[in-house]
């Protein structure tokens, strides 16, 4: 018997973001398929890298369910475009890259305080 011993073949898909405030954005995607024989060979989970656009410092957040298929990457700048792409893994490494997805933290609400002296009726 012959065993497939390499990283994961599947690519993570439909990859959204349907969901940000000032300093965190939720990242979702459709799981990839397990392919091949060897069960050392099955996903055991994912990769999020994401960076601001205008930067090159990229973060990894890692999840090791390989069940899950939702984060918050939280910790961000506000009013700032993000740029973020998902890797399923196992024993032998990282697999395809999956589509580029975007993300945009919304500017932090501002608390103002108004005083209501009388209603006009």
């Amino acid at each position: 018997m012959v065993l497939n011993s390499t990283a994961p073949s599947g690519i993570p898909d439909n990859i959204t973001s349907p969901k940000s405030t000032s300093t965190e954005c939720i990242i979702q995607w459709v799981p990839a398929e397990n392919t091949g024989t060897d069960p050392d060979g099955w996903i055991l989970g994912y990769k999020v890298y994401y960076n601001a656009l205008n930067s090159s410092n990229v973060q990894t957040f890692t999840v090791t369910d390989a069940n899950t298929t939702e984060v918050a990457l939280s910790g961000l700048e506000e009013f700032e475009n993000y740029v973020f792409h998902v890797v399923a893994f196992n024993v032998y490494g990282e697999g395809n890259v999956s589509q580029l997805g975007t993300c945009r933290t919304k500017e932090a609400g501002r608390n103002y305080r108004i005083k209501i002296n009388r209603f006009i009726s």
